[in-house]
């Protein structure tokens, strides 16, 4: 086991003048190594170096910096504290024997350069144990978690899909496959920066019921490498021609830090099976129907219930009562959710409920006719569904009418007329205010009480606030130019701002509120805009790449958009 030995800690002359001065601290883990053996060269700081340049090495090669970072807190008099620590790891392998200085690291932090003093170090013949492992236990893991003295391996992300080309309307498995020459990264976390696009596609992410396995090797360009699929999508083309897939952007969080995998774009061919039956259902197909009651009074709401099951394009269905008209009879528009069931084969089965709201505008009895569905089966022949409807029997709503009763009032005895000489104006006043108290007590514990029990409005109430915290927060980063900590603030005040406006889940996929917007009638272009600046917001936070110009550009695009809502 290394042991560390601190040899130089450099505390700077102006941080017993400044408190704001950065604390920097170096230390070399050996001071004598033999050639084929290597040192450990750690820079510790309180606060993050913008940038470190390594001293000339001509005696010597230095690979880095690895960096890490550490939060310390304590408790003490009943307050809490934190520290954190940024730590700045360097290899050094020696190219020659001798005893030698290590030149001054520059740090550039906060604006400033600072220098560190020179090190020392002695380097030897080559020893004959070293790299000699194999009676060590650790050696696996140092293997494994030792990253700093390996190669990365090789891995890349590959989108393949199960088909070329596809009828309009039916499914294609889409997945997004790493490959990597050590499998062992493959055991790593993957997340997903940026999510698979394709405007001409219905997409479901069905990563949560594909097995989590890593499978044989494959020969690619003369090399091993080992596949493992990470996501896994179905797509329903919605317009025919050759249509773009753009892969995600997924981060393996890695032994070797967090590697970014991106793919090339695919495309997959749409066909129209028909040109008269346009975008149609193709697939396999049950369904059912249940009306809650046929008993009901005029003006109560009554349910009818839509389930169906198959592995085709469900929302093709999703209203199959939207040219039914019954005078008398109100039909609400219908709440729709679908939901992945299971994997029969290689086939994804959807299930989608329907469920109508009914109101019987006055008494009578109503026919709901059967339904008729049309579709296609996987062998592309016509079939058709017939479900049943049913009869509601709208009685009157019961109630007691109160009789009208005209009221005269009497003149009062003893109460002389003022009607010539009114009250002074102040009095009036003090009437108005003592009469508005009360109502405004009211509305103010109104207030309270749906802050604290109703979440939506509560929600709603406070998101410019919250709003307004991320933009300064993102207005803040800006101006220390932490471009990384202002894409991701302004990424979390849209996706919050525009979910506690709507009132939608905060759980929800970025594309699936967009959907819903569009539902509510959200213009196609802000739907664009929105996509377009939380992509950006998601790709530049990963990276930290940006320009001052491209920055401002899309902190104005977002405050516009703020606006919209």
């Amino acid at each position: 086991m290394r042991k560390l030995f601190p040899i130089l800690f450099i505390i700077l002359s102006a941080a017993a003048l400044f408190a704001d001065e950065p604390s920097i601290e170096v230390m070399i883990d050996q001071q004598t190594i033999a050639m084929n053996e290597e040192a450990q060269i750690i820079i510790k700081m309180d606060r993050k170096a913008e940038d470190i340049t390594t001293p000339a090495a001509n005696m010597f090669r230095l690979e880095g910096p690895y960096v890490s970072q550490s939060m310390n807190m304590m408790y003490a008099n009943g307050q809490m504290s934190q520290t954190v620590e940024y730590e700045y790891k360097f290899i050094l392998f020696p190219k020659t024997k001798g005893k030698f200085k290590i030149g001054a690291f520059t740090i550039k932090t906060g604006g400033k350069s600072y220098k560190t003093q020179p090190l020392e170090i002695k380097i030897t013949a080559p020893s004959k144990q070293a790299g000699t492992t194999q009676n060590d236990p650790f050696s696996i893991m140092e293997k494994i978690f030792n990253h700093n003295q390996q190669k990365t391996p090789e891995i890349f992300l590959k989108l393949i899909p199960a088909k070329s080309g596809v009828f309009q309307g039916t499914p294609v498995i889409v997945d997004a496959v790493a490959f990597c020459t050590d499998p062992e990264i493959l055991n790593s976390q993957f997340v997903e920066t940026s999510t698979i696009r394709g405007d001409k596609y219905l997409i479901y992410d069905l990563t949560a019921f594909v097995s989590n396995n890593v499978s044989a090797p494959v020969t690619i360009s003369g090399e091993l490498y080992y596949p493992k699929i990470v996501k896994r999508y179905v797509l329903f083309p919605i317009e025919t021609g050759s249509l773009v897939v753009v892969p995600p952007q997924i981060v393996a969080i890695s032994p070797y830090g967090h590697l970014l995998l991106a793919a090339d774009n695919i495309g997959i061919d749409s066909f129209k099976y028909s040109d008269k039956t346009g975008l149609s259902y193709i697939g396999t197909l049950s369904a059912k129907s249940a009306l809650e009651t046929n008993l009901a009074d005029a003006g109560k709401r009554v349910t009818f219930t839509l389930e169906m099951e198959g592995n085709g394009n469900l929302k093709v269905l999703s209203n199959p009562l939207k040219n039914l008209s019954i005078p008398g009879l109100f039909i609400a528009q219908p709440q729709t959710s679908i939901g992945f069931k299971e994997w029969k084969g290689n086939s994804p089965i959807f299930v989608q409920k329907i469920v109508y709201s009914i109101l019987a505008l006055k008494p009578g009895k109503y026919e709901i006719p059967s339904i008729l569905i049309d579709y296609f089966d996987t062998d592309m022949n016509p079939r058709q569904i017939e479900l049943p409807g049913g009869t509601i029997d709208a009685a009157a709503s019961k109630g007691v009418s109160a009789a009208k009763t005209v009221y005269t009032p009497k003149p009062l005895d003893g109460i002389a007329d003022r009607s010539g000489n009114p009250l002074p104006p102040f009095v009036w006043i003090v009437f108005g205010l003592f009469g508005m108290s009360p109502f405004a007590s009211f509305l103010y514990g109104r207030h309270k009480d749906k802050m604290s029990g109703d979440a939506g409005y509560s929600r709603r109430f406070l998101a410019n606030k919250r709003l307004s915290k991320y933009l300064n927060d993102s207005r803040a980063n800006l101006k220390q130019g932490n471009f990384k900590e202002f894409y991701l603030s302004l990424s979390k005040g849209l996706f919050y701002y525009i979910t506690d406006k709507t009132g939608l889940p905060a759980g929800m996929a970025f594309r699936d509120i967009l959907a819903e917007l569009g539902k509510r009638g959200t213009p196609p272009q802000t739907l664009d805009e929105l996509q377009k600046i939380y992509d950006t917001c998601n790709r530049n936070a990963f990276s930290g790449a940006a320009d001052e110009k491209a920055v401002d550009e899309t902190l104005e695009m977002a405050v516009r958009l703020f606006s919209k809502f």
